[in-house]
Parts: structure tokens; sequence; C-alpha cells
């Protein structure tokens, strides 16, 4: 898969809207630590009932620093 091409030898990796924990697993076997980020309850339920290593949070990718809507534009000169 491409996720072993793109990230190997990765050592934290931050998987947003990380669903039922499919990519957070393999890259978890992969030797990263791994913190799988999804917005939905019942997404990160099935993730942690397929175990695997990595760890999981609730919460949506709007809330993350330097997303857009945390981002204040320049001011023009």
């Amino acid at each position: 898969p491409i996720v072993r091409t793109a990230l190997q030898g990765a050592t934290r990796v931050l998987d947003v809207g990380a669903g039922e924990g499919q990519l957070a697993r393999e890259l978890t076997s992969l030797g990263a630590e791994v913190t799988g980020l999804d917005p939905s309850v019942a997404q990160l339920r099935t993730a942690r009932v397929r175990a695997g290593g990595p760890e999981y949070a609730l919460g949506a990718a709007a809330a993350l620093p330097g997303h857009p809507a945390h981002v204040t534009p320049p001011s023009p000169s």
C-alpha cells in the first residue's frame, strides 16, 4: 500500500479522520507512534475494539491549530 512507501520511517503520526483505525494500525505496525483523531464516538469505539496499538482521541480536524478557521490572514500592506 501507498502508506508503506510514503510514511516508511515515520516515528510520530497524527491520523486525522482516523475512522475505525485501519491506517493508524498499519502505521503502528511500521513502528510509528500513532494517535488517531476522529469526531465520531462510534468510529473510535470500533477502532479501540480492533486495537493494534494506536491511541485514539475524539476531535475534529477543524479544531486543530493551523486549520483555516483558526488562522488569521495577514493584513494587507
